[in-house]
């Protein structure tokens, strides 16, 4: 739960841009399964980009509803247990076979997408799901044919919203892509921030 009031909030800002905003997670499920159900439609198979702990899992319990098989990279597979023992439903998936993929919903990582996984379907579809998704630039990036801005940490517009319930004496940020933009909204606030550098200087 969330305290009423804070001295200092350290937060992290990676998002801090008010071109990051969520859509709800409704809204994403929808997208999520409509892309699977369409590629599918088109005897093509679905690939959702995620990483393999948190964003893949979270991947998975959206499609459920659908009941079509998944078959997610063994280092992600490996890490559904926890979910499961947590009553979290992750719907009817697998380890990924190479052999047994085509026509199932795959969800794998950039990097093994790039070193081989599933190379031998000819026809899929690429899905990006990450907060980055955001830019459009990301779809030429990584070649994808789908951007799902999914992401686990809080947009612009609500960490803005989160230091205004705190009202902090002091709000300290770190990793942004500028910090100066979120500490001009909360300025407009009357909410005292500044840069917290965390970079790290190791001795020789």
């Amino acid at each position: 739960s969330i305290p009423d009031q804070v001295d200092h909030l350290i937060t992290e800002a990676t998002f801090g841009l008010p071109i990051y905003k969520w859509e709800t997670h409704e809204k994403i499920g929808q997208d999520i399964r409509s892309f699977a159900r369409n590629t599918l439609d088109s005897n093509a198979t679905p690939v959702f980009l995620a990483y393999n702990l948190g964003k893949a899992q979270e991947v998975m319990h959206l499609l459920a509803p659908m009941e079509h098989k998944v078959q997610i990279h063994g280092a992600g597979y490996k890490m559904c247990d926890v979910y499961e023992e947590a009553g979290i439903n992750l719907g009817d998936y697998e380890s990924y076979v190479r052999d047994t993929c085509e026509g199932k919903i795959l969800i794998t990582t950039n990097s093994a997408l790039n070193n081989g996984f599933a190379s031998n379907v000819r026809d899929k579809r690429i899905a990006y799901c990450s907060g980055w998704a955001t830019r459009d630039a990301a779809r030429s990036q990584l070649t994808v044919h789908k951007l799902i801005p999914l992401s686990d940490h809080l947009d612009f517009f609500e960490l803005i919203r989160l230091c205004e319930k705190l009202d902090p004496k002091m709000v300290h940020i770190t990793h942004t892509p500028n910090a100066d933009v979120v500490q001009h909204y909360l300025d407009e606030r009357d909410i005292n921030s500044r840069f917290l550098d965390m970079e790290v200087v190791e001795d020789d």
